[in-house]
Protein backbone atom coordinates (compact mmCIF):
# COMPACT_ATOMS: atom_id res chain seq x y z
CA UNK A 1 0.00 0.00 0.00
CA UNK A 2 2.52 2.69 1.19
CA UNK A 3 4.23 1.34 -2.58
CA UNK A 4 1.68 2.43 -4.30
CA UNK A 5 1.18 5.67 -2.96
CA UNK A 6 5.03 6.61 -3.64
CA UNK A 7 4.70 5.22 -7.08
CA UNK A 8 1.44 7.64 -7.41
CA UNK A 9 3.06 10.81 -5.89
CA UNK A 10 6.17 10.42 -8.22
CA UNK A 11 3.87 9.79 -11.16
CA UNK A 12 2.17 12.91 -10.56
CA UNK A 13 5.51 14.82 -9.91
CA UNK A 14 6.74 13.67 -13.02
CA UNK A 15 3.51 14.70 -14.87
CA UNK A 16 3.14 17.99 -13.13
CA UNK A 17 7.13 19.01 -13.16
CA UNK A 18 7.01 20.84 -16.56
CA UNK A 19 3.63 22.62 -15.76
CA UNK A 20 5.65 23.47 -12.53
CA UNK A 21 8.72 24.86 -14.17
CA UNK A 22 6.70 27.02 -16.86
CA UNK A 23 5.47 28.88 -13.89
CA UNK A 24 8.57 29.26 -12.55
CA UNK A 25 10.15 30.53 -16.08
CA UNK A 26 7.21 32.58 -16.84
CA UNK A 27 6.57 34.24 -13.52
CA UNK A 28 10.27 35.59 -13.71
CA UNK A 29 9.91 36.67 -17.40
CA UNK A 30 8.63 40.10 -18.05
CA UNK A 31 5.23 39.87 -18.97
CA UNK A 32 5.49 42.63 -22.26
CA UNK A 33 2.48 42.87 -24.21
CA UNK A 34 3.64 42.01 -27.93
CA UNK A 35 1.22 43.61 -29.22
CA UNK A 36 2.73 47.28 -27.82
CA UNK A 37 6.23 46.02 -28.84
CA UNK A 38 4.76 45.70 -32.41
CA UNK A 39 3.47 48.94 -32.80
CA UNK A 40 6.60 50.51 -31.40
CA UNK A 41 8.36 48.40 -33.82
CA UNK A 42 6.20 49.60 -36.35
CA UNK A 43 6.85 53.05 -35.28
CA UNK A 44 10.94 52.33 -35.16
CA UNK A 45 10.85 53.09 -31.16
CA UNK A 46 13.74 51.75 -29.37
CA UNK A 47 12.78 50.69 -25.55
CA UNK A 48 13.63 48.86 -22.69
CA UNK A 49 11.47 46.50 -20.59
CA UNK A 50 11.11 46.55 -17.04
CA UNK A 51 10.84 43.36 -14.50
CA UNK A 52 6.51 44.17 -14.04
CA UNK A 53 6.42 44.60 -18.38
CA UNK A 54 6.03 47.86 -18.28
CA UNK A 55 8.14 49.88 -21.33
CA UNK A 56 10.31 52.52 -21.04
CA UNK A 57 11.77 54.71 -24.19
CA UNK A 58 12.99 58.13 -24.47
CA UNK A 59 10.80 60.18 -26.87
CA UNK A 60 12.98 63.52 -28.28
CA UNK A 61 10.47 66.53 -28.24
CA UNK A 62 11.42 68.33 -31.27
CA UNK A 63 11.73 71.86 -29.01
CA UNK A 64 15.28 72.83 -27.98
CA UNK A 65 16.55 69.56 -27.93
CA UNK A 66 14.73 68.06 -25.06
CA UNK A 67 13.35 64.65 -24.34
CA UNK A 68 10.68 63.02 -22.02
CA UNK A 69 11.09 59.72 -20.50
CA UNK A 70 7.58 57.61 -21.40
CA UNK A 71 6.43 54.87 -20.15
CA UNK A 72 3.67 52.16 -21.68
CA UNK A 73 2.24 49.78 -19.11
CA UNK A 74 1.45 46.18 -20.27
CA UNK A 75 -0.76 45.48 -17.81
CA UNK A 76 -4.61 46.77 -18.88
CA UNK A 77 -7.40 47.33 -16.61
CA UNK A 78 -11.07 46.44 -17.86
CA UNK A 79 -14.14 48.48 -17.87
CA UNK A 80 -16.82 46.67 -18.85
CA UNK A 81 -15.95 45.50 -22.75
CA UNK A 82 -13.26 48.21 -22.78
CA UNK A 83 -9.72 47.30 -22.29
CA UNK A 84 -7.33 50.16 -21.07
CA UNK A 85 -3.81 50.93 -21.48
CA UNK A 86 -2.01 53.24 -19.58
CA UNK A 87 0.78 55.83 -21.05
CA UNK A 88 2.41 57.74 -18.84
CA UNK A 89 5.68 60.38 -17.72
CA UNK A 90 6.64 61.63 -14.40
CA UNK A 91 7.98 64.93 -14.42
CA UNK A 92 8.58 64.83 -10.12
CA UNK A 93 9.83 62.44 -7.64
CA UNK A 94 10.57 63.25 -4.37
CA UNK A 95 10.20 61.68 -0.85
CA UNK A 96 8.60 65.24 -0.20
CA UNK A 97 4.82 66.17 -1.07
CA UNK A 98 5.28 68.55 -3.92
CA UNK A 99 4.44 72.24 -2.92
CA UNK A 100 1.07 73.67 -3.45
CA UNK A 101 1.71 75.98 -6.04
CA UNK A 102 2.98 72.76 -8.31
CA UNK A 103 -0.42 71.02 -7.46
CA UNK A 104 -2.07 74.21 -8.61
CA UNK A 105 -0.38 74.36 -11.64
CA UNK A 106 -0.77 71.11 -12.88
CA UNK A 107 -4.64 70.80 -11.79
CA UNK A 108 -5.51 74.43 -13.56
CA UNK A 109 -3.48 72.41 -16.86
CA UNK A 110 -6.15 69.78 -16.66
CA UNK A 111 -8.89 71.96 -17.81
CA UNK A 112 -6.93 72.27 -20.94
CA UNK A 113 -6.12 68.58 -21.93
CA UNK A 114 -8.51 67.11 -24.02
CA UNK A 115 -6.76 63.86 -24.02
CA UNK A 116 -5.15 62.60 -20.72
CA UNK A 117 -4.68 64.21 -17.36
CA UNK A 118 -2.35 65.22 -14.29
CA UNK A 119 -1.99 62.53 -11.44
CA UNK A 120 -0.59 62.71 -7.90
CA UNK A 121 0.90 59.50 -6.48
CA UNK A 122 2.24 58.56 -3.36
CA UNK A 123 4.26 54.68 -4.16
CA UNK A 124 7.05 53.47 -2.19
CA UNK A 125 7.33 55.90 -0.16
CA UNK A 126 7.58 58.71 -3.01
CA UNK A 127 5.27 61.62 -4.30
CA UNK A 128 4.84 61.26 -8.40
CA UNK A 129 3.46 63.32 -10.54
CA UNK A 130 2.62 62.36 -13.54
CA UNK A 131 1.01 62.98 -16.88
CA UNK A 132 -1.38 60.17 -17.69
CA UNK A 133 -3.48 58.94 -20.74
CA UNK A 134 -5.52 55.92 -20.07
CA UNK A 135 -6.40 55.09 -23.66
CA UNK A 136 -7.81 51.59 -25.99
CA UNK A 137 -5.94 48.67 -25.42
CA UNK A 138 -5.37 47.74 -28.77
CA UNK A 139 -4.52 51.46 -30.38
CA UNK A 140 -3.27 51.56 -34.22
CA UNK A 141 0.49 52.45 -34.49
CA UNK A 142 -0.75 55.85 -35.91
CA UNK A 143 -3.01 56.54 -32.69
CA UNK A 144 -0.39 55.09 -30.44
CA UNK A 145 2.14 57.57 -32.43
CA UNK A 146 -0.27 60.16 -31.21
CA UNK A 147 -1.01 59.52 -27.63
CA UNK A 148 2.82 59.09 -26.97
CA UNK A 149 3.54 62.65 -28.69
CA UNK A 150 0.72 64.49 -26.61
CA UNK A 151 2.10 62.39 -23.45
CA UNK A 152 5.63 63.79 -24.71
CA UNK A 153 4.84 67.11 -25.41
CA UNK A 154 2.44 67.98 -21.90
CA UNK A 155 4.63 66.09 -20.05
CA UNK A 156 7.86 68.21 -21.12
CA UNK A 157 6.25 71.41 -21.66
CA UNK A 158 4.97 71.31 -17.61
CA UNK A 159 8.57 70.30 -16.74
CA UNK A 160 10.20 72.78 -18.35
CA UNK A 161 7.52 75.39 -16.75
CA UNK A 162 8.32 74.26 -13.47
CA UNK A 163 12.25 73.10 -13.35
CA UNK A 164 13.77 74.49 -16.82
CA UNK A 165 16.13 71.69 -16.36
CA UNK A 166 15.32 68.56 -18.71
CA UNK A 167 15.56 65.68 -16.17
CA UNK A 168 12.89 63.42 -17.00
Amino acid sequence: MQASRTIIFCMACILLSPYLWSQVIYKSAPKVDKRVVDKLATLKYQYEVAQDGTIKFIYPVSKNNRSQTLYIRSVTDWYDQMEIREVYSVIYKSDKRPPEYMLAKVLFDNSRKKLGAWELIYEDAQYHILFNAKVKAQESPQNLKSIIEIVGAAADDMEKELFIADNW
